[in-house]
């Protein structure tokens, strides 16, 4: 469903520049609130998986037996996955939240 939704938003994203209809524009928005729950659903469904990660790295840093470079990866693992999460949240270039001015809501700092 991810893939879909990912292409019916792209698609609007190049169409929406070309409506004039009112009756066009209210067939947006009827789909656009038809899909926001399906997105909210995405985000739902998620989160349990990352919690469930978050939480089995937590259980292995308990472990007595493990080796400096089990620690070594844990963390590493730990750092990856809050990054991927966060980033999944951060809006990017072509998203209409997006900002890159510092300091206003949406900026990315360049990692290149």
């Amino acid at each position: 469903m991810e893939i879909a939704i990912q292409l019916l938003l792209a698609t609007l994203g190049k169409v929406i520049p070309a409506i004039t209809s009112s009756s066009a524009i209210s067939a947006v928005i009827s789909g656009l609130s038809q899909v926001i729950p399906l997105v909210l659903q995405e985000v739902r469904d998620i989160t349990p998986i990352y919690n469930n990660i978050k939480q089995a790295i937590s259980e292995l840093k308990t472990k007595s037996t493990l080796t400096p470079e089990d620690i070594a990866a844990l963390k590493a693992l730990d750092k990856m996955a809050d990054d991927m999460f966060e980033a999944a949240a951060v809006p990017q270039p072509g998203d209409p939240d997006y900002s890159p001015v510092p300091g206003q809501p949406g900026y990315v700092k360049s990692t290149t």
